[in-house]
């Protein structure tokens, strides 16, 4: 069992980048401290043909330092979150799972020349 082997069979199921797949590697062999074989990444590649950016919900699958994956914590977001599971509402494009942010407020006058006598400060420091 080789490395191309895994990486072929990690890429079986869905679509990903070489190095996406030897990140997923690498990730198994420090987090879970077992090697990856070539059933698991089967396993895997199956998991993620089930989500919609199979490269957005390997990026979080990575960054939250999860054990393993299922597809579910993607695209069933609410499901796991109701159990609080940190999971965000619009990681891997989910239906209906993004919340977009509230409009900006704009600065009245008064933190506009707050900002701008504070720019003039440290400007005329630099100068001098």
């Amino acid at each position: 069992m080789s490395r191309a082997d895994i990486i072929q069979a990690l890429q079986s199921e869905c679509s990903m980048s070489d190095e996406t797949a030897l990140d997923i590697i690498e990730h198994r062999q420090k987090v879970v401290k077992v090697p990856l074989t070539v059933r698991s990444a089967r396993a895997i590649s199956k998991q993620l043909a089930m989500v919609p950016d199979v490269e957005a919900a390997v990026d979080l699958w990575l960054v939250k330092g999860w054990r393993g994956f299922e597809a579910e914590w993607i695209t069933q977001p609410k499901k796991y979150q109701e159990q609080n599971n940190p999971t965000p509402k619009n990681v891997g494009g989910a239906p209906g799972a993004f919340e977009p942010l509230p409009p900006r407020k704009e600065p009245t006058a008064a933190e506009k020349a707050r900002v701008q006598a504070l720019v003039n400060k440290v400007t005329g420091k630099l100068r001098a």
